[in-house]
């Protein structure tokens, strides 16, 4: 179980960095919605990209999709 905003990023950092370069995954921010926590990094502002997600089931901690927007 997943219960607070900060495990959550956590885990969902643990998981983009598999992906995406390290260094550029902060800072995360997470909102739980309907029992899944969307976890969500912004490139640094001047950086080429998008957002980084992770969708995070708060029950059981199961990763549901990871995916990256323009």
């Amino acid at each position: 179980m997943i219960p607070v905003e900060e495990i959550a990023k956590e885990i969902g950092f643990q998981y983009l960095h598999l992906y995406f370069p390290r260094d550029r995954l902060r800072p995360l921010s997470a909102k739980l919605k309907n029992g899944i926590w969307h976890v969500e990094s912004y490139f640094a502002e001047g950086d080429i990209g998008g957002a980084a997600n992770v969708l995070i089931c708060q029950s059981n901690g199961r990763v549901l999709a990871i995916y990256h927007e323009q």
